[in-house]
């Protein structure tokens, strides 16, 4: 998650379906968990709200490291890039205020009523390079899950240049971009046929001479 608002609420999941879902962002790691938390990210800030249970979230360090924190019902924490996070009791008025209205209520279970509908997805819309770069230049987990769905768009000379002069952000594109660098070399000469090329000259220039 990049960008955004999201609720989670782990209380009523059932363990036989499984032990959940987990969520990264570029800032912390959140685990599954049995709590209830709305968590808003952006690229200055984090802030996350323990509505309901216990909360374990995982500080994501530079050096690839993750710092565990605790948090609690009524807790807020908020991070920033390059900090640790902080922790206050109680959400602030301008988290609550932005918050979408829908998260402010418990999220009430929706799968029976699209259990049985078939929902068919939009096309996407065209998209320039800008518009997913902080996917390209994210982590590489990230980066080459997103590779395979986007290689077509090396056809588009903006998009095809985008990519070379960014490649040292996402270098796993470089034999996408150019296949011709990746290609089998032809199998080297065995040592006995060069000995008797060597030879075969050696007795040429020598009947040349008498």
């Amino acid at each position: 998650m990049l960008d955004g608002w999201v609720k989670m609420d782990g209380s009523k999941r059932d363990a036989a379906a499984g032990p959940g879902f987990e969520m990264r962002t570029p800032l912390i790691e959140l685990p599954a968990n049995s709590g209830v938390a709305v968590m808003r990210h952006s690229p200055s800030e984090l802030s996350l709200f323990v509505e309901r249970g216990d909360v374990r979230v995982g500080e994501r360090q530079a050096n690839g490291s993750v710092v565990a924190v605790n948090l609690k019902v009524n807790d807020f924490y908020v991070r920033k890039p390059g900090a640790r996070g902080a922790v206050a009791g109680g959400a602030t008025k301008a988290f609550i205020a932005e918050m979408p209205r829908d998260f402010r209520d418990s999220l009430p279970p929706m799968l029976e009523k699209f259990a049985d509908r078939l929902v068919q997805p939009p096309e996407a819309p065209e998209f320039a390079y800008a518009d997913v770069e902080r996917w390209l230049k994210a982590e590489s987990a990230v980066r080459r899950s997103v590779m395979p769905r986007w290689r077509w768009k090396v056809r588009e000379p903006a998009f095809r240049s985008a990519l070379v002069a960014n490649l040292s952000a996402h270098p796993e594109w470089d034999p996408i971009l150019f296949p011709e660098k990746y290609l089998p070399k032809p199998p080297p000469v065995p040592r006995a046929a060069v000995a008797v090329s060597k030879a075969s000259s050696s007795s040429a220039a020598a009947s040349a001479v008498n």
